[in-house]
């Protein structure tokens, strides 16, 4: 089964192998950045979640829609 998350990890893999190998940086390094990266990862999606919901908010009551928040 085709796993979205997945291919965003390995993406994310090559992409800070190639940014660590521009700067000059220890590939070793790659093993602090991950996790962090993992946390920040989970604070972008909830400020995309949130963002998603108050734009469906916004567009629902500009067209009239009634709300039960």
């Amino acid at each position: 089964m085709f796993n979205l998350k997945q291919v965003y990890s390995q993406v994310t893999f090559a992409l800070f192998t190639i940014i660590l190998e521009v700067l000059g940086l220890p590939f070793e390094l790659m093993a602090l950045i991950l996790p962090v990266d993992r946390i920040l990862d989970m604070f972008r999606t909830t400020a995309n979640v949130w963002g998603d919901s108050c734009g469906a908010v916004i567009i629902a009551k500009s067209e009239g829609e009634v709300l039960n928040v």
